[in-house]
C-alpha cells in the first residue's frame, strides 16, 4: 500500500537539480510544481551522483560552481555511467559565461541556462527535453 508521499512520486516526473545553495532548490520546486513536476534535490556533485543512479530523474539541472566537484566533472562522471548517460543535463550557471560553456554543449550538456532563470525559460526547457509530466 502507498503513502500520500509514494502516490506523489508516482505521478509526477522527477528532476533532479544538482545546487549547493538549498534557496535556489525551493526556488526551481516552486517553479515546476504547479505544472506537476518534483524536483529531488542534492547539495553537492557526489550526492547529486549517486541520487541519480538511484532515483533516476527524467532530466538533471545541473549547477556548475560546486563544492569539491565542479558540475562539469559531474556531468563528465555521469555521461561515463551507463545507467544514467542518457539522462539529459541542463547546466546552470551564474558565474560563467556561456562561451566556457558552449563547448561542452551537446557533449556533456543538453543545454545550459543563465542564472538567474525565469519560470517560463526553465519550464520550456523542461518541457522540451521530458515533455509534459507524468
Amino acid at each position: 500500500m502507498y503513502d500520500t508521499k509514494d502516490m506523489m512520486d508516482i505521478m509526477t516526473t522527477k528532476i533532479l537539480y544538482i545546487e549547493d545553495d538549498a534557496t535556489q532548490i525551493e526556488l526551481v520546486r516552486m517553479f515546476v510544481a504547479k505544472e506537476g513536476f518534483s524536483i529531488v534535490g542534492a547539495l553537492d556533485g557526489l550526492t547529486g551522483l549517486h541520487t541519480a543512479q538511484a532515483q533516476q530523474p527524467a532530466l538533471i539541472l545541473l549547477d556548475i560552481n560546486l563544492p569539491a566537484m565542479n558540475g562539469i566533472d559531474v556531468a563528465y562522471h555521469m555521461r561515463n555511467t551507463p545507467a544514467i548517460a542518457h539522462i539529459p543535463i541542463i547546466a546552470l550557471t551564474s558565474t560563467m559565461k556561456g562561451s566556457v560553456i558552449e563547448p561542452y554543449v551537446g557533449t556533456l550538456f543538453d543545454a545550459y541556462i543563465q542564472k538567474p532563470i525565469t519560470r517560463a525559460d526553465l519550464l520550456a526547457y523542461v518541457q522540451h527535453f521530458v515533455g509534459q509530466p507524468e
